[in-house]
């Protein structure tokens, strides 16, 4: 229920903002919301890793465990295997988030030039990084 609301909420605002900022001029206004899209898109998805790690922590999972690699904590492999519902949410808040990017304001105005805070700055620049490979 709330993980499917949480999931096509997140895709229907960044449809929304990038569908009107692209198409008609009359909508300049709307373009304000691209960051406001990003930013929730980000916090969904960290409330999403906390609410991962809250479960692993309560069932005494070892993290690390979950990496084979070594090069992880384990997180999301721990969410692929053991809270599979999360997934699809998770995407939902990439994909929002690279529909925004790919718009030609968001780009450079707001993931180039915007001084996002750490963690977020990374995911947005990863995920455009991922685009161009």
């Amino acid at each position: 229920g709330s993980l499917a609301a949480a999931e096509l909420s997140i895709i229907a605002a960044a449809r929304f903002v990038v569908m009107n900022s692209t198409f008609d001029k009359r909508h300049e206004r709307i373009c304000l919301l691209l960051p406001c899209v990003l930013q929730s898109a980000y916090e969904l998805r960290c409330g999403l890793f906390a609410y991962a790690k809250a479960t692993a922590t309560t069932y005494e999972v070892k993290l690390a465990s979950f990496d084979k690699t070594g090069r992880t904590d384990g997180l999301m492999q721990f969410i692929e295997q053991k809270c599979s519902d999360l997934c699809p949410v998770l995407s939902a808040c990439n994909n929002s988030a690279r529909m925004v990017i790919q718009t030609e304001r968001a780009l450079e105005e707001v993931v180039l030039r915007m001084s996002w805070k750490g963690d977020m700055q990374r995911w947005l620049v990863g995920l455009n990084c991922e685009e161009e490979s």
